[in-house]
């Protein structure tokens, strides 16, 4: 256990800060924890996990923290960031938002001591009756920001519940994660929605491989709505990026170049076999 950290104040009991306040708990950090949805509060009380629960920012405050960690959606958290660098809240802060580049600027700006975190784990559910601690282990998490003494702390408390630390500049990690996290989500989300649009039925006869290529396409809508405006100007980018390459594919089609296509889908298959 870290010696600066021994009491982890978690906003936000879905998935991932239900996980986390599982995986915290059995190393023997002390938690309480904040959200305004009472079905979660419901179900966090009955866990047994919690020190206090609150639905009330101020009540939260009043807890003895040593960490704050805001797991919301990521404008949400923003403004939550803003709301206590105008309180004047000096308690450390980190979170669990997949975007990064606004939440370090708000907290910059308020001149906030923050580790901004993201882990890389998860599920297409949602909702703190979905958290599982063993989600996190071995999976990475991705800290940004300054090489300070609170990026140490954060990196020793997720190395503790058996995660994979490693650092990565803000904007960095933001287009990264864009190419490899949002865009798949996009094109999953597109997917069935033309399945539907064309022909509903088709639905009916879909297989694994359907099912399997597209079960993130049942991710929580406030959480990847956020994500995309957040990251709006790598996602457009990349989003021509991806309409150039379906337009290769089309003439392709067009010419009947079927030599062409299958080179495409042989050395674009050994890449994805290399990923193992």
């Amino acid at each position: 256990m870290s010696d600066n950290i021994r009491t982890i104040g978690i906003i936000g009991l879905g998935l991932i800060g239900g996980s986390f306040a599982d995986a915290f708990k059995e190393k023997g950090y002390l938690i309480y924890g904040l959200d305004k949805s009472a079905d979660a509060l419901s179900l966090s009380v009955d866990s047994s996990l919690f020190e206090g629960l609150t639905d009330s920012l101020d009540e939260f405050l009043d807890f003895p923290l040593d960490l704050i960690y805001i797991c919301i959606p990521v404008f949400s958290a923003i403004k939550l960031i803003k709301e206590l660098g105008k309180r004047g809240i000096t308690t450390p802060i980190t979170d669990a938002s997949s975007t990064k580049a606004s939440l370090q600027s708000a907290a910059d700006e308020y001149n906030i001591n923050y580790c901004g975190g993201h882990p890389i784990a998860g599920k297409e559910t949602s909702g703190f009756i979905h958290a599982d601690k063993n989600i996190l282990k071995q999976s990475f998490h991705i800290l940004t920001g300054k090489d300070n003494g609170l990026r140490k702390d954060i990196k020793d408390i997720h190395e503790m519940i058996g995660m994979r630390v490693i650092f990565m500049e803000a904007n960095k990690h933001d287009m990264i994660f864009a190419l490899n996290s949002h865009m798949p989500h996009l094109i999953a989300f597109t997917l069935v929605e033309l399945l539907n649009n064309t022909d509903k039925k088709s639905l009916d006869f879909s297989g694994a491989g359907f099912k399997d290529f597209t079960r993130i396409a049942a991710s929580n809508p406030a959480m990847w709505s956020d994500i995309f405006a957040d990251n709006r100007a790598n996602m457009l980018s990349l989003i021509n990026d991806y309409i150039y390459l379906l337009e290769n594919w089309k003439t392709l089609l067009e010419e009947e170049n079927q030599d062409e296509i299958y080179d495409k889908i042989s050395a674009i298959s050994k890449i994805r076999r290399m990923l193992g």
